[in-house]
């Protein structure tokens, strides 16, 4: 199966969705979830962070407990995770926090709008950010494209139409 769908992150509210102990599936959906979709500057304890899109600050603890998991699971997942090229860890530890900052490695390539020219087998460091401007742009054209297309179209068919009963009331009076 291939291609993506968009998920709110509202989904996360839905007590139904979020039984625990979650299972690995669910453990990883989360976590695409929580991920930063903007830069944006946290604190950790006292020290200044700076996450980029696709990357999560939390602790082991906070995700033990957010999936009903052992911290011993959620170590050997991260692990795992880490091990097959699906995230990276960055350990911050200071006097009040023991929190890892996870970067979901493919987090942007699944973001962004992709045309049928690209390949889907771009590295991480090769993927594109895509302007919005430019793809709320594109659309237009496209819209504007389509709907000249449509009209010329119905032009078209109206032309021939009128023909045919030009030529059809011509021979009636005759």
């Amino acid at each position: 199966m291939s291609g993506w769908i968009k998920i709110d992150r509202k989904i996360q509210d839905n007590p139904v969705l979020n039984e625990k102990p979650f299972d690995k599936f669910h453990a990883w959906m989360d976590l695409l979830l929580m991920a930063e979709y903007k830069t944006r500057t946290v604190f950790s304890g006292r020290k200044e962070i700076t996450l980029l899109p696709g990357q999560i600050l939390i602790s082991q603890r906070k995700l033990a407990d957010r999936w009903g998991w052992s911290r011993m699971k959620v170590i050997r997942f991260l692990d795992k995770l880490v091990n097959s090229g699906m995230c990276t860890t960055n350990e911050t530890t200071n006097e009040t926090t023991n929190e890892t900052t996870l970067t979901l490695v493919n987090w942007r390539k699944y973001q962004t709008v992709r045309t049928t020219d690209e390949t889907t087998d771009e590295t991480t460091n090769e993927t594109t950010q895509i302007n919005t401007l430019t793809i709320y742009t594109d659309k237009e054209e496209k819209n504007k494209q389509r709907s000249a297309r449509a009209r010329e179209s119905r032009f078209r068919n109206y032309d021939e139409r009128h023909t045919d009963y030009e030529t059809l009331f011509s021979e009636v009076g005759k």
